[in-house]
């Protein structure tokens, strides 16, 4: 009975949280315990296009139903400049949650891109 205990309380631990009705701040190792790309990769290039060199940090929301939302763009270094095409090409990418994120909580993720 205590091993069975133990064995629910160890495999808990890599669940996500409860879910909230506001999003979850997450890192990019963090996203992939709520969130998967459903093409297997996040594209960037829709927001590398034209941009010579420029890094910039990008934050957004992957809300319940799987779609990207409040995409923020904030230039590092060098010469970096987005449209609102440039956003909506990104955020055409869509998430499918994760087995353990069966309640679909929303996240909110901020990448580095150079």
């Amino acid at each position: 009975m205590l091993v069975a205990f133990i064995a629910l309380i160890s495999g808990c631990s890599t669940l996500p949280l409860v879910n909230s009705s506001k999003e979850l701040k997450v890192n990019a190792t963090e996203l992939g315990n709520y969130w998967l790309v459903e093409n297997g990769t996040l594209d960037w290039s829709a927001l590398l296009n034209g941009n010579n060199g420029g890094s910039f940090a990008a934050t957004f929301t992957i809300n319940t139903q799987g779609q990207i939302e409040n995409l923020n763009l904030e230039m590092i270094a060098g010469d970096f400049k987005t449209d609102k095409q440039m956003h909506a090409d990104f955020s055409k990418q869509t998430f499918i949650a994760t087995k353990t994120n069966y309640l679909r909580q929303a996240v909110t993720i901020t990448a580095k891109v150079n």
